[in-house]
């Protein structure tokens, strides 16, 4: 019988949404099957830390990882406000997989998405795979330096929909009002909620 999988070290970029929350819910019981299939191997660390660094976003990601049971780690910000959007995201994200490295963590988690609704940007689809493909092995070449030469960043959901997120967090009753948007109103908050609510709502979910 094949030896079950052995699940790496993993540090996942959490911004408070429902993308953050799937992962967190899925490397957690992956690396729960894989410590009880190879009780000779150490557990796998998960751990989270904010991405990007928005404060509105840090409070609802602290109390899901705290439920979830899994760390949360502090990462100095980055004083990238004067960058286009596009470019503060590179940035930063170059940033956290440092990090990651540094604190001997195999593999990146960066659940993003190029999705609104329905839809799927394809160019911000190859945008997000090219980005994190070309900063891992960026950061690799400073292997010598932090000690961790085969580093990853994985994006499992670039190219899931709105309702294929929705579908996936009502089968695995991810508490959605943990999300950063839920009970504020201001106007980006107000339009977020919006949107995964009516995806939510598609699917079948209600709040508890």
């Amino acid at each position: 019988m094949p030896a079950a999988e052995v699940i790496p070290n993993t540090l996942i970029l959490h911004d408070g949404g429902p993308l953050a929350l799937l992962a967190v819910a899925i490397t957690r019981e992956a690396a729960a099957l894989a410590g009880g299939a190879n009780p000779g191997q150490p557990p796998a660390r998960v751990a989270a830390i904010m991405f990007p660094s928005v404060v509105r976003s840090q409070a609802s990601m602290q109390r899901h990882c705290e439920a979830m049971g899994i760390d949360v780690l502090e990462i100095t910000p980055l004083a990238l406000s004067t960058l286009p959007p596009v470019s503060r995201e590179a940035h930063e994200l170059l940033h956290a997989a440092t990090f990651a490295a540094f604190q001997r963590f195999e593999r990146v988690i960066w659940p993003v998405s190029a999705a609104i609704g329905d839809h799927l940007d394809l160019d911000r689809i190859s945008a997000i795979v090219d980005r994190a493909l070309l900063i891992s092995r960026l950061v690799a070449l400073d292997s010598r330096d932090h000690g961790t030469p085969g580093i990853r960043i994985e994006t499992p959901y670039a190219d899931f929909t709105d309702r294929q997120v929705a579908d996936l967090a009502a089968d695995m009753e991810l508490p959605v009002e943990a999300c950063w948007w839920w009970g504020h109103d201001d106007p980006e908050a107000a339009q977020e909620r919006e949107r995964w609510m009516s995806a939510m709502q598609t699917v079948g979910w209600r709040p508890r």
